[in-house]
């Protein structure tokens, strides 16, 4: 086993590599990237780049005031301001060959932060979220740049999960988005054309360790959840899920989401894999 950040074991072209003390593995990876966009400069590329940052061990960074800190909350906070130092590479890079018109640049994350870090929002202190099933663990971040076809300063509330990653960026090259795939294009949300159709809800299912765990998973729309348990919870009024809805049916709006989230967790699979076993 080995570092991801300083003196990173690094695998590269089916050869893993330690580089040395001083070497930071975000760095690395941040240079093969724009190094990859330089040398497709002159042809349709996709480059997917996972980022490193940010994730435990919460460690200091190239700009952090010591490399030696233990403050975990501090070192966070300087890996969040880094990572977003490698993505301002990225688009600079974009921008400097003269792509930017031409490049379309999404940044997500893939799950809520860990569970010790505190972050604010609208002068509210949210605690970090990972491996849970609340909006703190499920929900995060999607932005995208694409000036001259995705309009600036533009939010919205429209819902989007990862297999919809596919069909749109088939569909924004301009090829066949094949059928039977569980995610659908949401390029037209983003270039705004009236064919988009938005979706009614998202699923979500939760099981890492299939061999000792059971699975977790709900269905959820804009403002309520559903949950495989029964639970049902109205998330624009209890974000922290601290109060499931004891008597939905009363209220119609309320009566009407549940009825269809039922239908919705219907049509999906209630487990997944069980074992984490290998048969030759």
């Amino acid at each position: 086993m080995g570092s991801r950040f300083w003196k990173p074991l690094l695998y590269i072209n089916g050869t893993n590599r330690t580089f040395g003390p001083d070497d930071y593995g975000p760095d690395i990876v941040t240079k093969s990237v724009t190094d990859f966009i330089e040398a497709n400069r002159d042809r349709p590329f996709f480059a997917y780049m996972p980022l490193i940052q940010v994730h435990s061990p919460f460690l200091p960074t190239p700009n952090s005031e010591s490399r030696q800190s233990k403050n975990r909350q501090r070192n966070f906070e300087d890996m969040v301001a880094y990572m977003d130092e490698q993505v301002g590479r990225v688009v600079a890079k974009v921008d400097q060959l003269g792509l930017t018109r031409q490049t379309l640049i999404i940044f997500t994350g893939d799950n809520g932060t860990h569970r010790t870090i505190r972050s604010r929002l609208g002068g509210r202190e949210i605690r970090g979220g990972k491996g849970r099933m609340t909006d703190a663990g499920t929900r995060v971040p999607l932005v995208v740049r694409w000036p001259g076809r995705v309009a600036a300063g533009k939010v919205t509330d429209n819902l989007v999960d990862f297999s919809d990653f596919l069909p749109t960026v088939l569909d924004l090259a301009g090829l066949d988005v094949p059928d039977g795939l569980d995610g659908r294009s949401f390029a037209g949300l983003l270039t705004g054309k009236n064919d988009y159709r938005p979706r009614d809800w998202i699923h979500i299912y939760y099981c890492p360790r299939p061999e000792r765990t059971k699975p977790l998973r709900f269905v959820r729309d804009r403002r309520f959840k559903l949950y495989g348990d029964g639970r049902f919870i109205d998330v624009a009024e209890d974000v922290l899920e601290q109060s499931p809805l004891s008597d939905p049916v009363a209220d119609p709006t309320a009566a009407a989401a549940l009825a269809k989230l039922k239908r919705a967790l219907a049509s999906m699979p209630a487990k997944g894999q069980s074992l984490l076993k290998f048969v030759p």
